[in-house]
């Protein structure tokens, strides 16, 4: 094994027990930034149930069709469109055909936690800059990085950049892969996708977030056509169920269940934003959970609602973090 897998801050999921145990015992997630809307999930499993040739299940499905309905959806060829297993698998195939042994790798922090664990083992030099649009230039200027990852919105922080600096550091670092951790973009209008002209820009995108899909692991690749063409010679085959294409082919077709649930959601979150204002809040408004510097009784509370909740140690304030819903669900939980 290698020895620089020891320092990977990820559990393997026997290290989660504690957790298991609690959501067992009726618990509800707020610490994954899931999409916790009830109407839209009983939606979905009405989907699954009715509406969706469940029988596909033992086929090896060809990805064709799906492909060409991304590329209406999206106005994007297929050329530059890669299906992958979550926006993980994007993170992690995009690293692996990019990055080298002592090759020069650059974050900005906070951010995702899974970035960082996708690039350890790959024996690079690891540099890390803050949110700042400036000091992110002078980074890429002093590193000169391989591949700079910036996740926007950012996780956790929510931060949003814009499509002209974005384009900027793509034109002015040719030589640096510029990948754009879009995962969070339903909740915002900012849209990168006319970026992947650059040859040297990929962006990824989810399924579990705004579109509520989590457990169904979808994700997309975009990028210049012989970057995707590359990094698909490293992808596993199949790495989406048949049944997770099935059903986002159904949501792309009744994108009006997807919108509503968004819609709900971005309520949700404006609902928070003004019920915690008298808070120190870490985060913008721009992605489904927030940080904040909890008041007194709030834990209490959020205990004996049987809430799960992660806490944020590694900030200047001692902080919590909890997924968004629909005003209608926030209420049975702040009144």
């Amino acid at each position: 094994m290698k020895k620089i897998l020891d320092i990977i801050n990820r559990p393997h999921w026997s290290g989660l027990n504690l957790r298991a145990r609690k959501v067992d015992a009726g618990f509800l997630s707020l610490d994954r930034n899931e999409n916790l809307d009830e109407i839209y999930i009983e939606q979905i499993v009405d989907i699954l149930k009715n509406k969706i040739d469940l029988s596909k299940f033992n086929q090896y499905i060809d990805y064709y069709n799906y492909y060409k309905q991304l590329e209406e959806f999206y106005n994007i060829s297929t050329d530059n469109i890669l299906i992958t297993g979550g926006c993980d698998e994007a993170i992690r195939l995009s690293f692996e055909a990019v990055l080298s042994n002592g090759d020069n790798y650059l974050s900005i922090h906070p951010t995702y936690r899974g970035a960082e664990c996708n690039s350890v083992d790959l024996g690079v030099k690891h540099y890390v800059v803050d949110e700042d649009e400036d000091n992110i230039i002078i980074a890429l200027k002093k590193f000169k990085p391989i591949l700079f990852y910036i996740c926007s919105p950012n996780n956790p922080s929510g931060k949003v950049y814009s499509e002209f600096f974005i384009e900027t550091i793509c034109k002015q670092f040719p030589d640096t892969y510029i990948f754009i951790d879009n995962t969070y973009a339903d909740y915002t209008d900012i849209c990168y996708h006319n970026s992947i002209r650059y040859k040297n820009c990929l962006v990824s995108k989810s399924y579990s977030k705004g579109w509520g899909l989590a457990g169904m692991r979808m994700g997309l690749l975009l990028g210049n056509k012989q970057t995707i063409t590359n990094i698909t010679k490293i992808r596993p085959i199949m790495s989406v169920s048949a049944i997770t294409l099935e059903l986002v082919s159904y949501l792309i077709n009744n994108y009006s269940i997807v919108k509503d649930t968004i819609k709900r959601n971005k309520e949700g979150i404006d609902y928070i934003y003004k019920y915690f204002s008298r808070c120190q809040i870490y985060t913008e408004p721009y992605i489904n959970h927030i940080i904040f510097d909890p008041p007194t009784g709030l834990i209490d509370k959020l205990n004996s609602q049987k809430l799960l909740y992660p806490t944020m140690k590694d900030y200047s304030i001692w902080a919590i973090k909890l997924t968004t819903m629909p005003i209608s669900q926030c209420l049975n939980i702040f009144k």
